[in-house]
């Protein structure tokens, strides 16, 4: 697939670009038009909100897929995901939370499975010449522990 924009300026770096345009005020790219996603935030103890580390954070594609990334010393994670264009109006990201170490992080603690919905007000970012969007979506956990 190949697409252009009038000018390098129009869209950011993360698009690919190539030299042999006819015109100078032509651009000429190929790739897959996206949207960028981006989850972040911090992990914590419901009791005393003090940051835990190593805790597996799976997004539930299916019951067989998925993607895993785990926090790190200060409690904080970061997912990133890429989509394609257009944005679906309140995409929904499935997180499955899981305390694996058990006491080595402060506590064992219960897991837990939230719902993020990034919607068009987490809009970070837009290149209107491609459509091309970022969207960015802090969420903050706070886990308890077993008893």
């Amino acid at each position: 697939m190949f697409t252009s924009c009038k000018h390098e300026s129009d869209c950011n770096a993360r698009y690919f670009y190539d030299s042999f345009s006819p015109s100078d005020s032509l651009v000429v790219m190929y790739g897959v038009l996206h949207v960028d996603y981006e989850i972040k935030g911090k992990v914590t103890n419901k009791a005393n909100a003090k940051p835990i580390a190593n805790i597996r954070i799976i997004r539930q594609v299916n019951e067989k897929r998925g993607d895993t990334i785990y926090t790190n010393a200060e409690g904080k994670y970061l997912y990133r995901y890429l989509g394609y264009v257009p944005f679906e109006p309140d995409a929904v990201f499935y997180f499955k939370i899981e305390d694996i170490d058990g006491e080595e992080n402060g506590g064992d603690f219960k897991t837990k499975e939230i719902e993020v919905k990034v919607t068009q007000s987490d809009q970070a970012e837009r290149c209107e010449n491609l459509g091309a969007e970022r969207y960015e979506k802090a969420q903050n956990i706070k886990l308890e522990r077993k008893k």
